[in-house]
């Protein structure tokens, strides 16, 4: 994190407009999934009141991607007294195309958003991106199947934890499954349904290893 020299006037700003921030309401859908969470311009208006009334600005700025594929975002705090504190995000651009791109710097917004300002989202792709030891009791505990994709071999349990199907027929969480592999299903069509969670998983692998 780099900040300026003082940052006695930009922690009390902050500190105020926290105390007026609200959680990010599920505003989203998914149309695939028929789950709700909150977006990038959800997160941001439910603290912009707050943090413009208490003068501070929000600037977020990606970066070049490098060979390996990573791309950097910085979010900076920025205070009408001219202090700031600034943090970058590392994300893996799994495809280099438009869309991957423009999907990966608006995830990366959103979280690096949040994080900085504090801001509770409502929504499930931090239970995605978890990557927590389950023993294999826990694994084969019974499930609640919320959606299943219409060939089949994609389905979420209880809404936000993702599974996919081989061609023996086993699942698989994906936070638990190799980049390598992961890497492999976002050029499957067949697991396009579940492309954003796998993105997820792959960001949060990455950030883990750093």
């Amino acid at each position: 994190m780099l900040k300026s020299e003082q940052i006695n006037e930009l922690a009390a700003a902050l500190a105020k407009a926290q105390g007026q921030i609200e959680g990010a309401k599920k505003s989203s859908s998914n149309p695939f999934f028929k789950s709700k969470y909150a977006d990038l311009a959800e997160c941001w208006n439910t603290c912009r009141e707050a943090l413009t009334a208490n003068g501070i600005s929000v600037i977020q700025m990606p970066e070049e991607i490098n060979e390996n594929g990573r791309l950097n975002i910085t979010t900076m705090l920025a205070h009408s007294s001219g202090q700031y504190i600034s943090s970058t995000l590392t994300m893996t651009v799994t495809k280099l195309d438009p869309q991957a791109i423009g999907s990966a710097i608006t995830y990366g917004r959103r979280y690096a958003l949040a994080a900085m300002v504090g801001l509770a989202q409502e929504d499930d792709d931090g239970e995605k991106a978890m990557a927590r030891p389950k023993d294999k009791k826990s694994v084969e505990s019974p499930i609640n199947i919320t959606s299943v994709s219409e060939n089949g071999a994609v389905r979420f349990i209880n809404g936000v934890q993702c599974q996919i199907q081989d061609r023996n027929g086993d699942w698989h969480d994906i936070e638990f499954l190799k980049i390598e592999v992961l890497e492999k299903l976002l050029n499957d069509d067949k697991y396009v349904n579940a492309h954003e969670a796998i993105r997820a998983a792959i960001n949060a692998k990455a950030v883990g290893t750093k």
